[in-house]
C-alpha cells in the first residue's frame, strides 16, 4: 500500500496551476489609442521559468495530500488477468486507503460550523459569470451584434455540462473543434484557429507541433495534415499578392481595410515590412493628373512581387523543416501563427471537440471604449469553450502569446484577453457615467500616445457606435524610419525582453512640435469652407489644423482632473492661431482663492477592479471654500450646506476648482495680465469672463476677458439686476434636452448675441446652456420675454432677433390686468358703490394677490396639500400634514414645505407648523419622495425640486402595530374632527382597517347599528386615519363605523365574474385584477386575474397574473380604463377558455367528492 509519508519530487517549474490566467495576460496594458497591439505576457510574470525554480528542481518536498500519482511508487503492477473491474477496485484501495474521512467529504466540517456561517457558505456564488473582453477601439457594437448572431447560430445550449468544470487533458485541449464554418460569419474560421503551433521556450528543447487526436487514416503519416496546413497558407498568402495587385486598380479601395484583410490571411499580429511597402507602393495622387493610373500596379509588379514570392518561399521552407527537425532553426520569421491558419478548401482538420459553455449576454458600456462585457458560464478553461474559440477568430479582438502552465510548462500559445469581473463590479459599471465635458474646455489625456498631454475639445461627436470627444492636441509625429533591406526580418524576442522594449519606447515619445507641410512631402492640402489655403493637412490618415493634431478620442481617455499646461505647450497653441481656441489657456500660477469663494469642484471616484482604462469617474459639484491649505483648498458642497463643517468639507487641489460667477456681479482681478482692474460680469463662458469696466469721467465704457479663477468677487449682484432668475421654465426645442423642466440660475449672452439661459435640471442633476427661444415658462406656456417682460435697466439683454413690439401689444401691456377673483370686494352686487376691498391671498404661497401676479404668474395647483407625509430629519422626526409649498431658492430643493406635525408641544401646543426643506419629507406609507408618490402633470411641474431625492425604506404595516394618530385639540382646514377618536368596534387586524386598503373603492353592504333600513349595495372605501369606512350616500362621503359594513360578494356568478377585483386579505392584499378565469384548489374556488400597475391611471400597463381565493376578494367599483384593455383581457381568457386554439394552459377539473350516507 501507498507509504502516505513519502515524499515526491516536484515535476513542474511552475508555480500553483491558476484557473484564470486572463487576469495575468491583461495586466500589461495597451496605451495606445490610435493603434492596437496584441498583449503579450512574460514567463515572469506568470511563474514560469523562473531561476529559483531552477536551482531547487531536485529538492524533495512531502506530499501532504496523498491524493497525486506517484511514478516513484515501486509496488508491483496488478497482473494482466485483472478485470476492468478489479482494477478499478484496486485503484480506490490503493489511493484511498488511510485517508481521513474529513478529506474525502466536507458534510462534517460544514455541519461543525455555526447555522449562519453555513447558510452563508452555501449561498456563496461560486460561478464566475461576467467577463471583460479586449476589443479594439470602435469595433465594440459590432462585436456585441457577431456576438448575438453566434449564439442565435448554435442554437439552445442544454443544462450545465462538467465539462464546464473538468480539466482537459494536454491534448484535448489543443484540438480543433468539428463545428463547420459559421453560417453567419465563414470568414472567422474559427475551426482553424483553435488549433495552434506550440514552442518550447527553453534552449535545447525540440520545436514540435502538437498532434492531438489524430485520426486513423493519418496514423502512419503524422505529419501529413500539418504539411497539408502549410500548402494551403502558401495559397493564400498567394492570392493576398493577387489582392493588392487588384487594390492597386481600385479608385475606391481602402488600404485599412486590404492591411486588416492581408493580416487575417496571413495569420500575423502586425504586418510585415515587406507587405505594408508593397500596399504604399500602390498608392498614387489623385491631385496629379499627368499621372498615369496603371503607375501603382507598375511599380508593384516591378518592385514587390518577386520580393514577396521569395518571402512566402521563405516562411514555407522554415515551417516545413522546423516540424520535421530535431534542434530548433536558428531564426524564423516574424510570424507568430503560421501554421494556425488553413484556408485552403482542399484542408480539413482532424475532429475534435470544444467545450459548449452557457451564454447569456453581451453588452457595451456608452463612453468605454476598448472593451465588450459578456455574461456566461465558462467553467473553469474559459479558453476551452466555443464562444472564446469564436472570439479568439474575431477580427476585432486581439490576441496575445501567453505561457500555457497546464501540463505543457514552457509552452506558448495564443489567448484571449478575459478578465472576471462580479456582479457588483458590473453594477458599478453600468451606473458609471462620463464627465460632463463641454466644448471649448480644456482636458487632460490618460490614454493613448498623447498620455498626460493637454487637448482642447472641439465638440462632441458620436462615430463607431459610442460618443465621442472631437480634440485637438499638439502633435507628436514620429521620425521615419528608413529600412536598409527590405527583405530581412527581425528575429523574434522571448516575450520578456519584448515587453521591455515596448516599455522603453514608450518613454521614449516624440517631442511636441507644430505640424509643418514642408517637413512632410507626403501631406496632401485639404479645403474646408471657412478656413484659408495651407492651413488644413492630412498625413497618414490623421488631420492637422493649422499645425495642431485634429482626432477623436473616447470618454474613458479624457479626465478634468489636474489639467495643466507646461510653457513650451502654452507657446504652441499661442502660435498655431487656431479659431478652435475661444477659451483662455489654462495658468494655475495666475490664480488666487479665498475663503467663501463659490467654486465648481471636480470630485473624482475610483472604479477599483474593473476597467483600468477607466480609472476614474469626475463629476463637478457646486460648493463653498471654507479653507485654503497649500495648493489645496477645503471645499464643502452645496448639498451639505446644513451641516456642520467638521466631517463635511473636502481637499480638492486648486487645478481642479473653479470659480462661479453670476451676470451682475462686481469683480476685481487679482491676478493675469488684467491684474488690478475691476468690472462688471457681462457674460461668462468657456471658463472665461467678459467684463465691463466704466472709464472715469466719461459715459463710455470697455470689455475685457479674465479668468474666473483670477478674480475675486467683491460686490455680488442685487435682485432685479438679472431678469427671470429662478423662474421655472420647460425646454421646447432641442435634440438632447427637449421635455425637461428646470429653474433659471444665470442669463447671459452668447457671442453670437443669442441670449443664454443657465437652466438646472433637477432631473438629470445638471445644469445646461440653452437658447431663450427653446424654453417657456411653465405657469403661461409662454416665452419669458412676454411672460416676464425686460425692465428698462435690463434691455441690454434684447435680442436682435426679436422682432420690435407692436403698438398693440404695447397698450396692451400697459392696462391694468384684472385679478379675476370673485368676491374680491364686500359688496360684489354693487362694485361702483364698495370702496373697501378684501385682500385676496393666494392658497399655495399666501401671497396677496395683485391685478399684476393674479393672473400673469399665478403658480398652478400643488396635488401634495393635505397628504401625509413623515419628516426624516430635523429636530421633530415624525408623521404629520403637507399644508403649503412655495418656491425658496435658498433651499436646498429650491421648495419649502409648511408641515403640520402630529405633535403636541408646552410652547406651541397641539399640531404644531413648521417649515422644512422638501428632502427632510418623504411619503409615509410608501417612502417614495412626493413628487414620484403623486406625480406632476402639465403645469404642475413647476413644483419639481431641484435636486434628486432618493426614496427611503419603509417597514411592511402588517408586520408590526403602527403609530396611532393623536387626539386632535384645534380646528383643522381639512374637516378633521375636533374629538378624540373612539376605540375600533374591529380588531386591529380586520381587512376594513388595513393600511392597504386605504382609499380604494370598492362595492359593499350597509347595515345601521341603530336598526335603521339595510343597503345592500354601496360604494365604500377605507379611511385608515379614522379607522372609519366612508360611504358615498348622495353624492357625499359620510363616516361609519367598520363593524356595520360588509362585503357584497353573492349577487355575481364567481365563474362568470367580469368586473374588477380588489383583495382584501392574503398576500396580494390591495391590488386590484381582472378575472380571467376559474380554478380549483381542493375544493375551494381559485380566480385567476391580471393585476395592472399604475390603476386608473393614464400610465395604467400589465403587471403579472395572480390567483386569489374568491373569499379574499372584493368587488371594485370603477375601472376607468376597461374599454382600453378589453382586447388584452378577452386574449387572455380565451388563452384559458380554448387552450387549444390558442395554445394556453388547461384548468383543472373540479375535484368530485363522494360523500358516504349514515345507514340505519
Amino acid at each position: 500500500m501507498m507509504d502516505m509519508s513519502r515524499y515526491t519530487h516536484n515535476k513542474g517549474k511552475g508555480k500553483a496551476t491558476m484557473r484564470f490566467l486572463d487576469i495575468e495576460a491583461s495586466d500589461d496594458e495597451d496605451d495606445t489609442e490610435f493603434g492596437d497591439e496584441d498583449p503579450v505576457g512574460s514567463g515572469d510574470e506568470l511563474g514560469v521559468g523562473s531561476d529559483q525554480d531552477e536551482e531547487d528542481g531536485g529538492m524533495e518536498r512531502p506530499n501532504t495530500n496523498g491524493n497525486c500519482y506517484d511514478e516513484d511508487d515501486d509496488e508491483p503492477l496488478p497482473e494482466d488477468n485483472m478485470t476492468a473491474e478489479e482494477y478499478l477496485e484496486h485503484l480506490a484501495t490503493k489511493y484511498t486507503q488511510g485517508i481521513p474521512e474529513s478529506n474525502k467529504t466536507g458534510a462534517n466540517i460544514l455541519q461543525s460550523l455555526p447555522g449562519p456561517i453555513r447558510t452563508s457558505l452555501l449561498t456563496i456564488e461560486n460561478q464566475q459569470q461576467f467577463w471583460k473582453v479586449k476589443c479594439k477601439s470602435g469595433q465594440e457594437t459590432q462585436l456585441v451584434l457577431d456576438l448575438m448572431h453566434f449564439a442565435l447560430g448554435r442554437g439552445p445550449v442544454s443544462a450545465p455540462s462538467q465539462d464546464l468544470d473538468s480539466e482537459p487533458s494536454s491534448s484535448g485541449a489543443l484540438q480543433p473543434p468539428t463545428t463547420a464554418p459559421h453560417t453567419l460569419y465563414p470568414y472567422l474560421n474559427t475551426h482553424y484557429l483553435h488549433r495552434q503551433p506550440y514552442r518550447r521556450g527553453a534552449p535545447g528543447h525540440k520545436w514540435e507541433t502538437t498532434m492531438a487526436n489524430r485520426t486513423p487514416e493519418d496514423s502512419e503519416d503524422p505529419d501529413g495534415w500539418q504539411d497539408q496546413a502549410v500548402h494551403g497558407w502558401e495559397l493564400q498568402a498567394l492570392r493576398c499578392v493577387e489582392k493588392i495587385g487588384k487594390f492597386a486598380l481600385d479608385p475606391e479601395g481602402n488600404i485599412a481595410n486590404l492591411t486588416e484583410e492581408i493580416i487575417r490571411d496571413l495569420s500575423v499580429s502586425k504586418l510585415p515590412v515587406i507587405w505594408r511597402q508593397a500596399i504604399d507602393a500602390t498608392s498614387i495622387d489623385p491631385f496629379e493628373a499627368s499621372e498615369d493610373p496603371h503607375a501603382g500596379k507598375r511599380r508593384f509588379e516591378e518592385k514587390h512581387v518577386r520580393g514577396l514570392e521569395k518571402w512566402i518561399d521563405t516562411v514555407k521552407s522554415t515551417a516545413l523543416s522546423s516540424s520535421s527537425s530535431t534542434s530548433p532553426p536558428q531564426r524564423l520569421p516574424r510570424l507568430r501563427n503560421v501554421l494556425s491558419l488553413s484556408t485552403s478548401p482542399d484542408s480539413h482538420p482532424p475532429p475534435s471537440r470544444l467545450i459548449q459553455a452557457q451564454f447569456r449576454s453581451a453588452f457595451t458600456v456608452a463612453g468605454i471604449s476598448g472593451s465588450v462585457y459578456l455574461e456566461a458560464d465558462l467553467g473553469s478553461y474559459p479558453q476551452e469553450t466555443d464562444i472564446v474559440a469564436f472570439l479568439r477568430g474575431h477580427p476585432a479582438v486581439p490576441i496575445g502569446s501567453v505561457i500555457k502552465q497546464r501540463n505543457d510548462a514552457g509552452l506558448t500559445r495564443a489567448w484571449v484577453s478575459l478578465q472576471p469581473l462580479t456582479a457588483n463590479q458590473v453594477g458599478e459599471l453600468l451606473n458609471w457615467r462620463p464627465a460632463d465635458i463641454k466644448p471649448s474646455q480644456w482636458i487632460k489625456v490618460t490614454k493613448g500616445p498623447y498620455k498626460g498631454d493637454t487637448a482642447l475639445v472641439v465638440r462632441r461627436v458620436f462615430d463607431t457606435g459610442q460618443r465621442r470627444l472631437l480634440i485637438t492636441v499638439i502633435p507628436r509625429i514620429p521620425e521615419e524610419k528608413v529600412d536598409d533591406d527590405d527583405d530581412e526580418e527581425q528575429p523574434i524576442l522571448p516575450p520578456a525582453l519584448e515587453l521591455q522594449a515596448k516599455r522603453k519606447a514608450e518613454n521614449d515619445r516624440p517631442t511636441q512640435h507644430l505640424f509643418c507641410a514642408k517637413d512632410h512631402p507626403g501631406a496632401k492640402e485639404l479645403y474646408f469652407q471657412g478656413h484659408g489655403r495651407g492651413k488644413i493637412f492630412e498625413y497618414k490618415g490623421e488631420e492637422y489644423h493649422y499645425g495642431l493634431l485634429v482626432t477623436t478620442i473616447p470618454y474613458s481617455s479624457a479626465s478634468l482632473v489636474d489639467v495643466d499646461m507646461d510653457n513650451h505647450s502654452r507657446r504652441l497653441f499661442k502660435a498655431s492661431n487656431s479659431p478652435y481656441i475661444v477659451s483662455s489657456l489654462p495658468t494655475p500660477r495666475d490664480w488666487h482663492f479665498f475663503v467663501d469663494d463659490r467654486v465648481e469642484g471636480v470630485q473624482s471616484e475610483v472604479l477599483a477592479g474593473i476597467d483600468r482604462d477607466v480609472a476614474k469617474e469626475s463629476r463637478l459639484r457646486k460648493g463653498t471654500i471654507k479653507s485654503i491649505d497649500g495648493d489645496a483648498c477645503w471645499v464643502q458642497f452645496d448639498d451639505l450646506a446644513d451641516f456642520a463643517e467638521e466631517g463635511t468639507v473636502v481637499k480638492i487641489p486648486k487645478l481642479n476648482l473653479l470659480k462661479r460667477f453670476y451676470v451682475g456681479d462686481w469683480v476685481i482681478v487679482e491676478g493675469g495680465p488684467s491684474a488690478g482692474r475691476t468690472g462688471w460680469v457681462l457674460t461668462h463662458f468657456d471658463e472665461s469672463l467678459v467684463l465691463y469696466y466704466d472709464k472715469p469721467g466719461t459715459q463710455e465704457g470697455e470689455e475685457f476677458s479674465a479668468h474666473p479663477n483670477e478674480c475675486r468677487l467683491t460686490t455680488p449682484r442685487t435682485e432685479g439686476v438679472a431678469p427671470w432668475i429662478n423662474a421655472h421654465v420647460h425646454i421646447v426645442a432641442g435634440k438632447v434636452y427637449k421635455g425637461y423642466t428646470g429653474v433659471v440660475l444665470d442669463v447671459s449672452k452668447s457671442r453670437d448675441g443669442f441670449v443664454m439661459l443657465q437652466v438646472d435640471l433637477s432631473s438629470v442633476g445638471i445644469s445646461v446652456w440653452v437658447r431663450h427661444d427653446d424654453v417657456k415658462e411653465t405657469c403661461t406656456n409662454k416665452s419669458l420675454r412676454r411672460a416676464i417682460p425686460l425692465k428698462p435697466h435690463q434691455m441690454g439683454l434684447w435680442q436682435i432677433t426679436w422682432p420690435e413690439p407692436s403698438a398693440k401689444e404695447q397698450e396692451q401691456d400697459e392696462l391694468p390686468r384684472a385679478p379675476n377673483i370673485p368676491q374680491h370686494y364686500r359688496d360684489s352686487l354693487n362694485i361702483s358703490r364698495s370702496s373697501q376691498m378684501v385682500p385676496m391671498l393666494d392658497p399655495h404661497n399666501q401671497q396677496l394677490l395683485t391685478p399684476e401676479n393674479s393672473l400673469l404668474l399665478r403658480e398652478p395647483s400643488n396635488p401634495w396639500i393635505g397628504k401625509e407625509c413623515v419628516v426624516i430629519r430635523g429636530p421633530h422626526k415624525m408623521q404629520g400634514w403637507v399644508r403649503r409649498v412655495r418656491r425658496d431658492h435658498r433651499k436646498v430643493s429650491g421648495l419649502a414645505v409648511l408641515v403640520e406635525l402630529q405633535l403636541i408641544t408646552t410652547e406651541r401646543g397641539g399640531d404644531p407648523r413648521h417649515e422644512v426643506d422638501y428632502t427632510w419629507i418623504r411619503d409615509q406609507t410608501t417612502g417614495l419622495p412626493l413628487h414620484a408618490r403623486y406625480p406632476l402633470t402639465n403645469v404642475q411641474r413647476y413644483w419639481e425640486p431641484l435636486i434628486h431625492v432618493k426614496a427611503i425604506p419603509v417597514k411592511n404595516p402588517c408586520s408590526y402595530p403602527s403609530l396611532e394618530p393623536l387626539p386632535r385639540r384645534g380646528p383643522s382646514s381639512d374637516g378633521r374632527p375636533m374629538t378624540p377618536e373612539p376605540e375600533m368596534s374591529v380588531d386591529r387586524w380586520d381587512w376594513r382597517v388595513d393600511r392597504r386598503l386605504d382609499r380604494k373603492e370598492f362595492w359593499a353592504s350597509y347595515q345601521p347599528s341603530d336598526g335603521g333600513k339595510r343597503v345592500d349595495k354601496v360604494t365604500a372605501r377605507v379611511d385608515y386615519n379614522t379607522k372609519k369606512i366612508q360611504l358615498r350616500m348622495g353624492g357625499a362621503w359620510i363616516s361609519v363605523d367598520p363593524v356595520e359594513v360588509d362585503s357584497v360578494t353573492r349577487w355575481s356568478n364567481p365563474k362568470t365574474a367580469r368586473f374588477p377585483m380588489l383583495v382584501k386579505q392574503g398576500h396580494h392584499t390591495g391590488q386590484i385584477f381582472r378575472p380571467i378565469f376559474h380554478d380549483y384548489q381542493g375544493e375551494q374556488l381559485v380566480l385567476i386575474g391580471a393585476v395592472y400597475d399604475n390603476w386608473g391611471q393614464a400610465s395604467e400597463v400589465f403587471l403579472e397574473e395572480i390567483r386569489v381565493k374568491y373569499e379574499d376578494c372584493l368587488h371594485a367599483a370603477t375601472d376607468p380604463n376597461k374599454k382600453h384593455f378589453a382586447d388584452e383581457v378577452a386574449a387572455k381568457r380565451s388563452s384559458y377558455s380554448h387552450p387549444e386554439e390558442t395554445g394556453g394552459k388547461r384548468r383543472r377539473p373540479k375535484p368530485k367528492v363522494s360523500r358516504l350516507s349514515n345507514r340505519e
